[in-house]
C-alpha cells in the first residue's frame, strides 16, 4: 500500500513514521534516564526536542518519495510535516 503514488498514501506514511519516531525516542529517552554516560548522570532532553526530531523524520518517507519518482506521494508527505511543523511552532511558543 505505501509503495502507490497517491496523496493519502504519502499523508499515512508521514503519521506513522513521525508517531514511530517519536514513541521510539521517548523509550530511548525512559530507558537511559537515571544512567551514567561518560562520567555524568543523565537527566533526560526536554520534550520538544523529541517532537521536533519526530517532525524531522519525515524527510525519510519524502526523500524515498523524491528518489522513485512518486510526486503525488510526496506532496502528502510534505503536507503533513508542514502541518506537523506548525503545530509545534504554536506548541513551543504559545
Amino acid at each position: 500500500m505505501l509503495k502507490q503514488d497517491k496523496f493519502y498514501t504519502g499523508m499515512i506514511a508521514a503519521i506513522l513514521i513521525s508517531s514511530l519516531a517519536y514513541f521510539a525516542l521517548e523509550w530511548v529517552d525512559e530507558s537511559l534516564r537515571g544512567t551514567m554516560i561518560g562520567h555524568r548522570n543523565y537527566f533526560g532532553v526536554r520534550q520538544q526536542f523529541l517532537i521536533i526530531l519526530a517532525v524531522i523524520s519525515n524527510l525519510i518517507p519524502f526523500n524515498y518519495y523524491s528518489r522513485t519518482g512518486r510526486s503525488n506521494a510526496m506532496r502528502g508527505t510534505a503536507l503533513i510535516t508542514l502541518l506537523e511543523g506548525t503545530a509545534v511552532v504554536i506548541y513551543i511558543f504559545a
